[in-house]
């Protein structure tokens, strides 16, 4: 190994495929994160072989993370930095104001669709109980030709 590091920090370094285990991402992704200055290896082995610091698993678990919350790699990359930049305190503390502020407009958006959800729920339950209660009963003593056609629930069952 090709390295000034001290022995116990060359320990604790992990290969890009212990880290794409770790993160369940594949190697592909993590050398194109790299590509895009979202992760860098700590250092290469002599052979070339990248080399990650355990902080690593850390940050791509947050990108996929992002990622599952839709924003692009572009974004993310303004939300998490560049890798290989090293930030002051004041930088830091405006990324996570930004994630925070970014983060809760992400949990308002799937707050309303639960809502619009639920109430698909509630209408559905609601045809639901109508057909069962009242139109099934109906079809069975009538016939669906009489009971059907002067039906006051008609607007349920879409005929």
């Amino acid at each position: 190994m090709s390295t000034d590091m001290p022995i116990s920090t060359i320990e604790k370094l992990l290969t890009i495929g212990e880290v794409s285990k770790a993160c369940n991402a594949t190697v592909r992704t993590l050398r194109y994160y790299e590509e895009l200055d979202l992760i860098c290896p700590e250092s290469r082995t002599e052979g070339g072989y990248r080399l990650y610091l355990p902080s690593t698993i850390k940050r791509v678990n947050a990108i996929l993370a992002l990622q599952a919350l839709h924003y692009s790699l572009e974004e993310i990359a303004t939300l998490l930095g560049k890798a290989s930049a090293g930030l002051s305190h004041a930088s830091r503390q405006r990324r996570v104001d930004f994630t925070k502020t970014a983060l809760a407009k992400q949990a308002e958006g799937i707050t309303e669709k639960l809502s619009t959800l639920q109430t698909m729920q509630q209408e559905l339950a609601h045809r639901l109980s109508v057909l069962t209660e009242h139109c099934v009963p109906c079809v069975e003593e009538q016939g669906e030709q009489e009971c059907c056609s002067q039906c006051p629930h008609q607007e349920i069952h879409w005929n």
